[in-house]
């Protein structure tokens, strides 16, 4: 079935301005709009698919904020929803800018035996008990270690590999990468989904995203990226 056709006999809340069945722009469209090369041996394919992937689904999720009346409750889902996508979106840009640019984190060192010495007594330090315990390491040739999302952040700042006038756009992903870690449910003692997130956040996080991907380190032609990328800043 095709569900690109105008015609299909399905009745779509969301509809275009002239009154057909809108539908978003295609994978392809924002997968050629990336400076990731399929071939790139940082599984350049892959990211690069996903990538584009997620940007449809945002389209989406845009559309809906946009046009639909709803809860308040499937709002704030919403909002949660788009902001963690995106997060996950400027996370894989930069893992991939770090690596294709051979600044990435690497180290020498291969752990064989992790607290397998553990001979030391405990000792009392200002009130405090300690004990020492000791990981082995073997020296290998260097390959790349893990990086968490804060350190990937920083790296890409140190290293000033994006093209921004203003450091404290940096500042701004670390503030909002936290809310990426509410897609464990499980982790708010005491603060809801619903407290938590907003239109506000949505809107910042939306043209931070925006300004990333136009960045020329991503983008492979800035003539076009309003229109392809601007359900990010354009409101309805």
């Amino acid at each position: 079935m095709d569900f690109q056709n105008n015609d299909f006999p399905i009745r779509s809340l969301l509809r275009d301005y002239n009154g057909k069945r809108w539908y978003p722009k295609s994978v392809e469209i924002f997968r050629s709009m990336l400076l990731i090369p399929p071939t790139s041996e940082f599984n350049g394919y892959a990211i690069s698919k996903n990538i584009a992937y997620n940007l449809q689904y945002l389209e989406y999720l845009q559309k809906q904020i946009n046009e639909l009346v709803l809860s308040d409750v499937l709002m704030k889902m919403l909002i949660k929803n788009f902001i963690i996508v995106s997060m996950g979106i400027i996370e894989s840009l930069f893992a991939y800018l770090l690596k294709s640019t051979g600044n990435w984190n690497q180290s020498e060192w291969k752990m064989i035996q992790k607290n397998n010495i553990d001979n030391s007594r405990p000792i009392s330090v200002s009130d405090k008990i300690l004990k020492t315990k000791i990981d082995v390491y073997e020296k290998v040739d260097k390959y790349d270690i893990e990086m968490q999302f804060d350190a990937i952040i920083s790296k890409v700042k140190s290293k000033k590999l994006l093209d921004v006038k203003d450091d404290k756009i940096y500042d701004i992903i670390l503030r909002y990468k936290k809310l990426r870690n509410k897609v464990h449910l499980h982790i708010s003692q005491y603060e809801t989904d619903y407290n938590i997130f907003d239109i506000r956040q949505q809107k910042v996080v939306s043209k931070l995203l925006f300004l990333i991907l136009k960045d020329k380190q991503f983008c492979s032609n800035q003539k076009i990226a309003h229109e392809v990328y601007g359900f990010l800043i354009y409101e309805a």
